[in-house]
């Protein structure tokens, strides 16, 4: 593993300031200039750019200190952030799958060329990787070991990350992610208005347009009235019950009835309130035909509880559940095939698609656009591999009893798709890997330990 590092040290090093900058270094590289001729990353023309705001006074005074080598200075910070992302990396593997497994992602984290190009790059993403990587292994500290010290270490992160990278609103809302492990009633602490204060002054931090501050006549109004349509911090899914005729409206009142019975049934399982929660908001959502939110709110609860042993004695409750999920689904497609009132959210449709159909009943959140597509498209063979190595660690994790280690595996599968969820949620301009490329080392963890657990398997059976 040393000898990994160290080879995986040399060839992010190699060459670091010989080629010149290329794409949005330019970008980085003009702020950072701009803070050593005024002190503030302020355009010529006016606005901020607060990208890596951090990054860019740290990496000020290194340019300098190198005057003759600005693309060196300009890259050695996020070679340096992604060997920090390492020790975190290797104590997750280690608590998770022992100490081989940790080795084992580790040293594919060195050779990794996706990290070793993203490392050499002069933006802001190895170093919000490792801040995040430092936050994840915190996090599992706060929740499987009870201390109190990481969760404050999880706020001080969550808040340094503000000037790193936007990608930062999914630690403010990870910082609640503990409150899905603790039992009983939530405690209203110090510590929990902490959270609500840092997540507020988040909010306002990455809604501010720094980069058009205090600018007029920045682009034509006419274009950024275009450039305004639809937008907002999140998408909003299409709800069809404003479209429901006479007809379907009184049919509507039945499915609320049955809605409430199978509420009820939800509230007689033996297991904790937050649980009977998740399973009730999916309910609510099938009823407003968001069947894409229903279905993150059944996976939600498999990742946080698997397969509970006390959940099957209520068998009739269950079915009664998922008959009530069966009818949402059927009336919302007899909707679709007897209505036209929902052609009006395509165009060139003026006859019944199924495809199209269930764009509007399952494509909320979008995952697939914000994450999934993106992925295949770049990186398709290692894609498909990682998939399939981590597959037989999730549905063991799923199926399998409550024991800390397979607790653990869960907790890291709800934590990125929780992070997927918030991505097919929030409004962006772009899709793309980079922005999803703090994730990359988890998926190594979770790949190997699928391939240790298989192999083990395999052995054992031999």
């Amino acid at each position: 593993m040393i000898l990994a590092i160290v080879v995986g040290f040399y060839v992010r090093l190699k060459g670091l300031g010989k080629w010149p900058l290329a794409t949005d270094e330019y970008y980085f590289a003009k702020s950072v200039n701009n803070i050593l001729a005024s002190g503030l990353p302020r355009f010529e023309c006016g606005g901020y750019y607060t990208r890596g705001i951090l990054q860019q006074y740290i990496v000020a005074p290194l340019l300098l200190l190198f005057p003759n080598h600005h693309e060196f200075a300009l890259r050695i910070v996020p070679v340096l952030c992604n060997l920090l992302a390492l020790p975190p990396l290797y104590y997750l593997g280690k608590k998770l799958s022992g100490n081989f497994v940790a080795c084992a992602a580790v040293v594919l984290f060195s050779f990794s060329l996706w990290e070793i190009e993203f490392a050499r790059f002069a933006r802001m993403y190895t170093p919000f990787q490792a801040i995040f990587l430092w936050y994840v292994y915190f996090l599992y500290k706060a929740i499987f070991e009870e201390c109190r010290n990481s969760e404050k270490m999880m706020l001080l992160l969550s808040f340094v990350s503000l000037f790193i990278y936007e990608g930062s609103v999914f630690l403010l809302l990870l910082n609640f992610f503990p409150l899905l492990y603790r039992k009983g009633v939530i405690k209203i602490d110090g510590l929990f208005m902490a959270k609500i204060f840092i997540f507020i002054v988040g909010y306002i931090y990455l809604t501010t347009d720094f980069r058009r501050l205090g600018v007029e006549g920045f682009i034509p109004k006419d274009i950024v009235h275009e450039i305004n349509k639809g937008s907002g911090t999140i998408l909003m899914p299409t709800l069809l019950i404003s479209d429901l005729g006479n007809n379907f409206l009184l049919l509507f009142g039945t499915q609320v009835i049955l809605f409430i019975i199978a509420t009820v049934a939800v509230l007689k399982f033996e297991t904790e309130i937050k649980n009977k929660l998740i399973l009730a908001a999916g309910l609510v959502f099938a009823l407003f035909n968001m069947f894409g939110m229903s279905s993150v709110c059944l996976i939600s609860y498999l990742l946080i509880n698997g397969l509970e042993p006390s959940i099957s004695n209520y068998r009739k409750n269950l079915w009664i559940y998922f008959a009530v999920l069966a009818s949402f689904f059927i009336f919302w497609l007899s909707f679709g095939y007897f209505s036209d009132n929902w052609f009006q959210y395509f165009q060139n449709v003026d006859t019944f698609s199924l495809r199209k159909y269930l764009v509007l009943l399952l494509k909320y959140p979008d995952c697939l656009n914000s994450l999934v597509y993106p992925w295949i498209r770049t990186i398709p063979i290692l894609t498909v591999c990682l998939v399939f190595g981590i597959f037989p660690v999730l549905l063991t994790s799923v199926l399998s009893s409550h024991n800390h280690k397979i607790v653990g595996f869960r907790m890291l599968f709800m934590l990125l798709f929780s992070v997927a969820v918030v991505m097919g949620i929030i409004n962006t301009n772009y899709s793309l890997t980079r922005y999803t490329f703090f994730l990359y080392p988890l998926i190594i963890l979770l790949f190997v330990c699928g391939v240790f657990y298989l192999a083990e398997k395999l052995t054992t059976n031999s």
